[in-house]
């Protein structure tokens, strides 16, 4: 009975769309319907696009979110002066750089190239969040209507998963997590849109694409027992890999101060009020206010912060540090050469390797200098997807060769479809993403540099 009066619900809220947008419910028989999911980074929105995409929707080739929107979202936010990691706030407009007429133009040919015959289409990616009314004014010129899916997932799980991936400390996940989810409710509240919980689409998938559908209008092309199991098949990976508890927000685990803190936490709760299919008037109001403070704090400390980051990236920058100039200076030439090789290579991390081993920063030498002199002789690795050792005992030509396993790895194992460890298949990463090769990258620099931020798989599912 409960099942009936939730489904009935759902249902008037579909009609109530369809009365203020009247052209929604019959979206793919009288124009194009773009679904934009919009969630943070490692918030389960690849999962939910690959879900949309086995019931008839088209994503990219590749099947991943295209890496030219992708770019193109790291084009904006670098013409606001940041990068995806950055929580602050950004200069929507574009107004006061050159590069919007240019970025406009790459975004409708990525949107032509990918869905020029599309009637339904997925667009996912992180950044979208920061940048709604961007992507909108794109639509609006591609003649597309454009849909909602806004993804929430536990803040405490979202940064355990990206620390594991980038190594970025909890609280810096957090807060990113915070900007993520208030600019992008904020920004699409006057779009068609759906509220859904990341366990709510593991536990109840079928229930969540009900309610996508009464409540956007959509029509799904491939709904079939088919389907069906091919999106068990799919979520399958990603419900083994569950892992943190999920009744509770154990906000102390981010380490942040107490007022971010109850920012974290009103923000989380006003997000799952939402994903009951209402507009409530009480979570919104809570979720303005606390934009308003983390924006008034942003404002007051951002510039602070920015200095601080600038002069630490001088200070530690190879070509401004002095002692790094030195140390490189005085050492032999293929320690030089491996250097510099490997510092433009993005496969090795230095704030991994610094905060991986602690003795490394302690000497206050260069990362990559401490991994070249000492580092990979004992085993050490140079970011989360290479394991020194494994590489070696696999690889016996490498070790009796008596080569960097990097170096090795970077000009002859890639190519040769070695792997990094068991955490990475290079073949099966090449062949699963054909794109990678017009980037001029390794698979595992690849994945480090853009996979991993897009959610791409590092190997096969298990």
């Amino acid at each position: 009975m409960e099942n009936r009066k939730v489904s009935r619900a759902t249902a008037r809220r579909g009609a109530v769309i369809k009365q203020a947008h009247p052209s929604i419910g019959t979206g793919l028989s009288s124009g194009a319907t773009a679904v934009l999911v919009l969630g943070s980074y490692r918030s389960g929105i690849t999962a939910l696009a690959g879900m949309i995409r086995l019931l008839g929707a088209d994503l990219p080739p590749d099947g991943h979110s295209s890496s030219a929107l992708a770019q193109i979202n790291d084009e904006i936010a670098a013409a606001a002066s940041a990068q995806w990691r950055d929580w602050r706030t950004l200069d929507q407009s574009l107004r006061s750089t050159s590069a919007a007429p240019l970025l406009k133009e790459q975004a409708l040919n990525a949107l032509r190239t990918n869905f020029a015959s599309s009637r339904l289409f997925v667009v996912h990616d992180p950044l979208i969040c920061r940048f709604v009314p961007f992507w909108c004014a794109i639509l609006d010129e591609f003649k597309v209507r454009p849909v909602v899916i806004l993804l929430v997932r536990n803040p405490i799980e979202v940064a355990d998963s990206v620390h594991r991936q980038h190594g970025i400390n909890g609280s810096t996940s957090c807060l990113l997590w915070l900007r993520h989810m208030l600019d992008g409710e904020h920004a699409s509240r006057d779009l068609p849109r759906a509220v859904v919980t990341h366990d709510d689409l593991l536990s109840n998938w079928p229930g969540v694409i009900f309610r996508l559908q009464a409540e956007l209008g959509l029509r799904w092309p491939r709904r079939s027992d088919l389907a069906t199991l091919e999106i068990e098949r799919f979520l399958k990976p990603t419900l083994a890999g569950r892992n943190v508890d999920r009744t509770h927000l154990h906000a102390d685990r981010a380490h942040l101060p107490p007022q971010a803190e109850e920012w974290l936490v009103n923000c989380y709760e006003a997000m799952i009020k939402l994903s009951g299919g209402r507009l409530e008037k009480e979570a919104v109001a809570q979720l303005d206010r606390i934009r308003v403070e983390f924006d008034r704090a942003c404002a007051i400390f951002g510039p602070l912060l920015s200095g601080l980051e600038s002069d630490l990236a001088a200070y530690r920058g190879p070509g401004n540090d002095a002692r790094t100039d030195e140390e490189l200076k005085n050492a032999d030439e293929g320690t030089r050469q491996l250097y510099y090789e490997l510092k433009d290579s993005n496969l090795f991390d230095r704030r991994w390797y610094l905060q991986s081993y602690p003795d490394a920063r302690n000497t206050k030498l260069d990362a990559l200098l401490h991994y070249l002199r000492c580092g990979a002789a004992e085993g050490r690795a140079p970011n989360p997807f290479f394991d020194t050792g494994w590489y070696l005992e696999r690889n016996p030509d490498v070790k009796s060769a008596g080569i960097n396993p990097l170096f090795h790895y970077l000009h002859y194992g890639a190519a040769e479809g070695r792997d990094p460890s068991p955490l990475f298949a290079t073949e099966w990463y090449r062949q699963e993403n054909p794109d990678v090769a017009a980037t001029g990258l390794s698979p595992l620099a690849h994945y480090l540099k853009i996979g991993s931020v897009q959610g791409r798989r590092p190997k096969p599912a298990t």
